[in-house]
């Protein structure tokens, strides 16, 4: 894992040695963890980096000209571009990342930021200007968390490396746990503690005695289009994208080990098979890694049979030698394994947390492995393998209705639910909220306005909060209904995504020593999709026919021909019951912290646990709403109990870095013993 924290004191004293304890505590989690430090003047920077890195090199701190200093951690892409603007000719390749960064850093300050490409996030301290930059990636892969008062300022890589310090009160801010609890968007810089604010994405923060002030370095244009010659020139040029996106985040020379998820859908299938053959001429191998749920929960997904994903997942894992395939056992694993500690290492609560319990059995099978980076493909139902919904919508505002009628044939879903879609953009907000909700119930799948409502949580606290439990659905769930489906896409994932998922990756680096690189969530490769005429990228009669034409003959048919998602995970209610001692350790959580009882119903969360099937009993579909009602609220009450018992990191210190089952565990059986479930393993 990597990340890095400091603190700058503005009236030029030195920083208070009672501070490094808070500083380091998340990174000292890990025992591979090597800190670094560097004691500026009035100032001091930590490197936190674990003994394998993406390239060899300095880690930093790093002195600079002006007497300026600096910390930072990068994984870059534009390496060759860099290293010629600096004048450093072959010199730059034995540079580490993060002395490249510095160098650029060194050279350009705060503007470097706008010349970088890749994930990076650094901290510029000045004393002798009293100013400290903060700055973070243009999708923010890496997170950057501040504090900052009238006499200092501190930052870290998670919220958790702040709490402790005199600049931080600890007290949670109520009006935001309360649209957390209720699922409203809120500002991006937000966290749970007044004090502690997030590095928003593509921004440079700059924190002096008078203040702070915030700056966007870069957005995302969804009004270009690309026009090519050919439709063939459209899939090559995808193709590239997706190579570019997965090489710079390989490591180098295999140090640190390289997996990747894979749930048998198109989208990780396609940066599995791609990074597979990029690592064949070197002799390089890469672990895939599918979960397998229990075989109570397989077909809960709503999707496609799970079994045939599994298939899918083996299918592609064959067609290369190179890639070693492991069945993850999600069947047997508690419910709260790694969720609980997981959460308070991130500095946010599980809420919705309906597959956190997965994360657990697949980052204890990395961990066994020395998995140090892992490939996924998150975002690829934004980019590439974006199923057309938003189209529809910009079909009906051109009134091109044969164009609407031949691509709504296409897509992955009934007819009626198609009509629906293009219907509801012509109706007012609390009509959809209505249609979502009937539909939700009679799939047994949620909508917001439901989950909501399953949250047991006091209406009188909500009230005191401002909120309630009729919010805008259709501001939710359809932002930008107006927009163009660039502009959609683009506003649903900054809404409901960004930032959250590097927030949640950091806390896994810190918890389980995996970096998750997902090369779904490029910059370049988001801005090329956006930028393909839809025209181009729905075909009346192929749904998602750009990724299968740019993927044929890497992935195989099997795979490129099924129309649904990978959905992998399993429904979580099967752990719940499974569980008893988890559930009832949290539930006697929430009620000892005393925010944790006035926010939730102790009343009602009895009698939703109460309602928990047992165990072996096959899941059903509504019980969606005891994993999201009632696993929040104990999530939350659980995280709320720890904010009040003062934080205790060495307390998370034995379950984090004890594996819950033995490192053999997390595997499905080889021979596929369990519920009829393919269980080959290739490698």
């Amino acid at each position: 894992m990597s990340g890095i924290s400091g603190a700058a004191i503005f009236s030029g004293e030195p920083v208070p040695g009672s501070w490094t304890a808070p500083l380091t505590s998340v990174f000292a989690l890990r025992p591979e963890v090597v800190t670094t430090s560097l004691a500026a003047p009035a100032g001091v920077m930590f490197r936190h980096a674990s003994s394998w890195r993406h390239r060899p090199g300095g880690q930093g701190p790093f002195a600079l000209d002006g007497g300026r200093w600096m910390v930072g951690e990068a994984v870059l892409k534009n390496r060759a571009t860099l290293a010629d603007r600096l004048g450093l000719g072959a010199d730059g390749a034995g540079l580490g990342d993060a002395e490249l960064l510095s160098r650029a850093v060194g050279r350009w300050g705060e503007d470097a930021c706008d010349r970088l490409e890749g994930l990076f996030a650094f901290a510029v301290w000045s004393p002798a200007r009293n100013r400290l930059v903060l700055c973070r990636d243009r999708m923010g892969e890496y997170t950057l968390f501040y504090a900052a008062g009238a006499d200092a300022a501190a930052f870290a890589t998670l919220p958790t490396g702040l709490l402790g310090l005199p600049l931080v009160k600890g007290a949670v801010d109520e009006a935001r746990l309360a649209r957390l609890v209720m699922r409203a968007p809120g500002a991006q810089e937000d966290t749970l503690f007044p004090e502690i604010r997030q590095v928003p994405p593509a921004s440079v923060v700059v924190v002096t005695p008078g203040g702070v002030e915030r700056r966007a370095y870069w957005s995302m244009d969804t009004g270009r289009r690309l026009r090519l010659p050919s439709f063939d020139d459209y899939a090559d040029a995808l193709r590239e994208q997706m190579r570019d996106a997965i090489a710079f985040r390989l490591p180098v020379d295999g140090s640190g080990g390289l997996g990747a998820t894979m749930s048998g859908g198109l989208d990780s299938t396609s940066v599995t098979a791609l990074a597979a053959r990029m690592l064949a001429p070197e002799g390089r191998s890469i672990t895939a890694l599918t979960i397998v749920p229990a075989p109570d929960e397989l077909g809960l997904s709503g999707g496609d049979d799970e079994a045939a994903e599994i298939e899918r997942a083996q299918a592609a894992a064959a067609a290369y030698a190179n890639i070693e395939h492991v069945l993850v056992d999600g069947a047997g694993m508690p419910w709260a394994a790694g969720i609980d500690d997981l959460q308070k290492v991130a500095g946010m609560p599980a809420v919705f947390s309906g597959r956190w319990y997965a994360f657990h059995p697949l980052f204890n099978a990395c961990a066994s492995r020395g998995i140090g980076v892992l490939l996924g493909g998150q975002c690829g139902n934004y980019t590439f393998s974006y199923n057309g919904s938003q189209y529809l919508r910009h079909l009906v505002r051109e009134r091109a209705y044969g164009r609407l009628l031949r691509t709504a044939a296409t897509l992955p879903r009934k007819p009626w639910g198609t009509a629906l879609e293009i219907a509801m953009t012509k109706m007012p907000p609390h009509w959809v909220a209505w249609i979502l909700e009937t539909r939700a119930r009679a799939r047994g799948q949620p909508t917001r306005r439901q989950r909501r409502a399953w949250m047991p949580a006091r209406d009188a606290w909500l009230r005191d909060q401002g909120l309630g439990r009729t919010l805008p659905d259709n501001e939710l769930d359809n932002p930008m209904l107006g927009g163009s489906p660039a502009e959609t896409l683009w506003a649903q994932y900054t809404r409901n995504n960004q930032g959250i998922d590097g927030w949640l990756n950091a806390a896994i680096r810190a918890q389980y020593g995996a970096e998750v690189r997902d090369p779904t969530f490029d910059a370049d490769l988001w801005q090329f999709c956006l930028s393909i005429p839809e025209d181009v990228t729905h075909h009346p009669r192929v749904p998602r026919r750009l990724i299968r034409t740019a993927m044929a003959g890497i992935v195989p048919d099997l795979v490129l021909r099924q129309r649904g998602r990978g959905q992998l995970a399993g429904a979580g209610v099967h752990h719940m019951a499974l569980s008893p001692d988890a559930v009832g350790y949290c539930r006697d959580q929430m009620r000892a912290s005393t925010l944790a009882s006035r926010v939730f119903d102790p009343e009602a969360v009895d009698a939703m646990i109460a309602e928990i099937p047992p165990a072996g009993t096959p899941a059903r579909p509504q019980d969606v709403r005891l994993l999201d009602g009632l696993g929040s609220a104990l999530s939350v009450g659980s995280f709320l109990h720890w904010v009040e018992r003062g934080r205790p990191m060495n307390g998370l210190q034995e379950t984090v870095l004890e594996p819950s089952v033995p490192p053999d565990q997390p595997d499905a059986p080889a021979d596929g013993a369990r519920a009829g479930v393919p269980g080959r393993r290739h490698g």
